[in-house]
């Protein structure tokens, strides 16, 4: 039997941690988590004492705010 190595990088493949988000929204942690409150933000996952949000998920969400009917109404 083989030993796997796996590391922490290995761990977060897929995953976007809660600062990671907010460095690509441009805001902070503290309104990421403020969102996440409201229940305003996409579905996350707690890992021992992190939030980790799936990629996939993200970027939906990200698209749906994009294409809702009020974006687009203030971007005219």
């Amino acid at each position: 039997m083989q030993d796997l190595q796996v590391n922490e990088k290995d761990l977060s493949r897929g995953y976007y941690s809660i600062a990671e988000c907010a460095r690509r929204l441009a805001t902070t942690p503290q309104t990421i988590y403020k969102w996440m409150g409201k229940g305003e933000f996409a579905p996350v996952i707690k890992v021992g004492s992190t939030y980790r949000v799936k990629t996939s998920d993200f970027e939906s969400w990200v698209n749906s705010i994009l294409t809702s009917p009020s974006i687009n109404k203030e971007m005219k």
